[in-house]
């Protein structure tokens, strides 16, 4: 398992606890310090001795430091977590177990809560929808695996679709599942066995480099001519993540230009289109 962690010396020990706790044994931990400066890495090293801890010399993002450690893995299977998520005690025989049964599958996932910024607690649970043409389809216009520390993926199939892309400093994971989806089949575990706990340093949490980021991926996706049997969705993927990234920096921090910047890069797949659909919301406000 790999946990990436750059200045968590706060949050880190549950993750890490939530390791020891594990009913399933036989693994190898993996800390890839990503240049912290507020001791992380003494830490990890005076407390949990046994873990390999790989000490990076210059911060280079979460998606390059999983790299660091998945290629320094020697296990047939990885486990992410992130170093302010925890793992419930059956987290790890549950998805072992689920890629046992389904040996097509190139990764499986579970169900997690989330930890909310006023303490609330949320699930988060996966549900099948025949809305898409396929789980690619799904994954290029929707969220429907929110947490990479609910993710376990066969180191073989890694070899064979690439690492994480280094480029993308948020939705590297959404990528990447594009990818293994396209390489083999999808396991689903329904425990919610994973914590996610929601706070102001999330990646996720900067808005606007997420929506650049989900729009990155979009162009690396639909660039590649092996994906050209999607073309044909392009359009209208791009459409809706850029209302609903406008609309949602809108309600952010109610900036306006940088909401008309989300919607105006979906003039790449279909400018008429958005101009008309601009038009009718529009024309409806005021009307």
């Amino acid at each position: 398992m790999i946990i990436p962690t750059y200045n968590r010396r706060h949050l880190i020990e549950p993750a890490i606890q939530g390791v020891l706790d594990q009913t399933y044994e036989t693994y190898e931990l993996i800390v890839v310090d990503d240049a912290s400066v507020d001791g992380t890495a003494d830490w990890v090293e005076t407390h949990y001795p046994w873990a390999r801890l790989i000490r990076l010399e210059r911060n280079i993002g979460a998606a390059a430091a999983r790299n660091v450690g998945i290629r320094a893995a020697k296990g047939e299977l990885i486990a992410f977590l992130d170093s302010d998520d925890y793992w419930d005690a059956g987290y790890l025989s549950a998805q072992v177990g689920a890629l046992a049964k389904n040996p097509c599958a190139s990764f499986v996932f579970s169900n997690h809560r989330e930890i909310l910024h006023d303490g609330s607690m949320r699930q988060c649970v996966y549900r099948a929808s025949t809305k898409y043409r396929d789980l690619v389809h799904r994954s290029l216009a929707d969220t429907f695996i929110y947490n990479m520390s609910a993710v376990v993926v066969r180191q073989c199939v890694l070899e064979v679709c690439g690492l994480l892309d280094v480029r993308l400093s948020s939705c590297h994971d959404r990528e990447l599942y594009i990818r293994l989806l396209q390489a083999g089949e999808m396991a689903h575990v329904e425990d919610l066995l994973v914590t996610r706990v929601m706070h102001d340093q999330n990646i996720s949490a900067d808005y606007r480099n997420w929506a650049n980021n989900i729009f990155m991926t979009l162009d690396l996706f639909f660039e590649n001519p092996k994906n050209k049997a999607y073309l044909p969705l392009e359009s209208s993927i791009r459409r809706d993540w850029a209302m609903i990234m406008a609309r949602h920096l809108w309600r952010v921090d109610k900036a306006p230009f940088c909401s008309a910047l989300m919607v105006f890069r979906a003039f790449k797949a279909e400018p008429g289109v958005m101009i008309e659909k601009l038009k009718r919301k529009l024309l409806l406000k005021f009307a």
